[in-house]
C-alpha cells in the first residue's frame, strides 16, 4: 500500500503557549500520597501539547515549538522539555520539536518567535485574547487557536454516534477554567493592553503580589515557591517519594 501523503502545511510552525509545570503529588497544596514528585506538565500545558499534536497529525505544520518557563527554576525541567517528551511519546519525531525553555511570561515566549513564519499559536480558551494582543503587538503572522476547540473537534470526529457523550464531553471542556482564573486573566489582559511603561510596571506588579511565578492549573492556582514547599515537606515527612524534586 503506497504511504498516505501529508497535506501541504498551511503553517510554517505550530507554536505550543504554555502554562507551567507542577509536581505529581501536589494539587491545591494537598498531598497525594505515595506519588513520586516529579515535575510533570499542568492541565492546561497538557492540554495545549495535546492540541498542537493533533493540529500536527492534521498536517497544520511540519514542525512544532514547545516555548515554555523554567517554573521551580534551573535546577528542574522546563515547560518545553516536559512538553517535548509528551509529544515524543505520542508519536512526534523529535526532529519535528524545537522546545524553547526559561521564558517566564506570554510576552517573553512570544518575543522568541521569528517575524518571518506563520504560526498556529494553541492557546487555552480563557487566555486566547491576551495572546492575540501580544501577537499583534509582536507584528507575528498566524491565527491563534482554542485548545478546548481543537480537542472537542477531535472527539466529534469519533464519536459522532453518540451525542450525549459529546456533549457531556463539551460542558466539561467550558467548565474546565474556573472563574477565579477567569478573573484574573481579565485583569492581566487589561494591564497587558496599557501602553508600554505602564503595563511593564503593571504585570511586574502583579507578578510580585502573586508570589512569582504561578502553577496554572485547574487543581493548583498558586505560587509555585509555595508548591516547591510542600511538595519538599511532603519528601522530608515520607509522604511522597523522591523525583525530579528532593527534600
Amino acid at each position: 500500500m503506497a504511504e498516505q501523503l501529508r497535506p501541504q502545511p498551511k503553517y510554517d510552525a505550530i507554536v505550543i503557549i504554555p502554562y507551567t509545570s507542577r509536581i505529581q503529588g501536589v494539587a491545591r497544596d494537598k498531598v497525594i500520597p505515595e506519588r513520586t514528585a516529579n515535575v510533570t506538565l499542568s492541565s492546561y500545558s497538557a492540554m495545549t501539547t495535546e492540541a498542537a499534536r493533533i493540529l500536527y497529525e492534521d498536517g497544520a505544520a511540519s514542525h512544532i515549538i514547545a516555548l515554555g518557563e523554567n517554573t521551580f527554576g534551573q535546577g528542574y525541567p522546563s515547560t518545553a522539555d516536559r512538553m517535548k517528551v509528551q509529544l515524543v511519546k505520542k508519536g512526534v519525531p523529535k526532529k519535528a520539536i524545537t522546545s524553547i525553555g526559561n521564558l517566564q511570561d506570554s510576552d517573553e515566549q512570544m518575543d522568541v518567535l521569528s517575524r518571518d513564519l506563520n504560526y498556529a499559536f494553541v492557546a487555552m480558551d480563557f487566555h486566547k485574547g491576551r495572546v492575540q494582543q501580544i501577537q499583534k503587538r509582536n507584528n507575528l503572522e498566524g491565527n491563534v487557536q482554542s485548545a478546548e476547540h481543537i480537542i472537542f473537534d477531535r472527539l466529534e470526529q469519533r464519536h459522532t454516534d453518540n451525542p450525549e457523550k459529546l456533549k457531556k464531553i463539551k460542558t466539561q471542556l467550558k467548565r474546565f477554567t474556573p472563574i477565579k482564573l477567569r478573573g484574573i486573566e481579565t485583569l492581566v489582559r487589561t494591564v497587558n493592553s496599557l501602553p508600554s511603561p505602564l503595563r511593564k510596571w503593571g504585570l511586574d506588579m502583579f507578578r510580585k503580589i502573586r508570589g512569582g511565578q504561578t502553577i496554572t492549573d485547574r487543581q493548583s492556582l498558586t505560587s509555585a515557591s509555595k508548591h516547591l514547599e510542600v511538595a519538599q515537606q511532603a519528601i522530608r515527612e515520607g509522604k511522597l517519594k523522591p523525583g525530579h524534586i528532593t527534600a
